[in-house]
């Protein structure tokens, strides 16, 4: 776990966001919404090492609601607290990790929620998330994650993969 750690912070230099860049939607929302509100008081001016699983444990169900920049920042906390989380018999992080990673289609085009923040990824970040994923694999995970993580492989992030035969189907 620590040189998954390590290559995460290589890939993902902690980057501590003021509250009102946390959340991607309206400011008329972020002002009346408690869950909102919850998201950007958490995670709002932490760097994502700074996130514990208690956090991420409550994060997590917010993670459609932070604005790309934040979902590229903290999702590194994400990816080491869906494991540690796992370790003590949870997967409720891993699964909003994971199905948040896997691109929805709407009308045969990926919906813009999953594409929007992915392109903000860089190539290793990329990687990383992949290598990520593809370990899931070997973990004991349910059938219904497992079918998730493939999808999320076959679908865009197998690409991001080296010398993998899921990456050439």
């Amino acid at each position: 776990m620590e040189q998954f750690h390590r290559r995460l912070l290589d890939c993902f230099p902690p980057k501590a966001l003021p509250p009102d860049r946390v959340y991607g939607g309206s400011p008329e929302r972020a002002a009346v919404d408690d869950e909102v509100q919850e998201l950007c008081n958490l995670a709002g001016g932490k760097s994502w090492p700074e996130l514990g699983i208690n956090e991420c444990r409550k994060l997590a169900e917010y993670l459609s609601l932070m604005s790309d920049e934040a979902f590229v920042a903290y999702l590194p906390a994400f990816l080491e607290g869906a494991i540690l989380d796992l370790d003590a018999g949870y997967d409720g992080i891993m699964r909003l990790v994971v199905w948040i990673l896997c691109p929805q289609s709407v009308n045969g085009r990926t919906d813009e929620f999953f594409a929007s923040p992915v392109k903000l990824f860089n190539e290793q970040q990329s990687r990383l998330i992949a290598e990520w994923l593809d370990q899931l694999k070997k973990l004991q995970i349910s059938d219904f994650l497992a079918e998730d993580v493939n999808c999320a492989l076959r679908s865009y992030w197998g690409q991001w993969l080296i010398h993998s035969k899921t990456a050439k189907s």
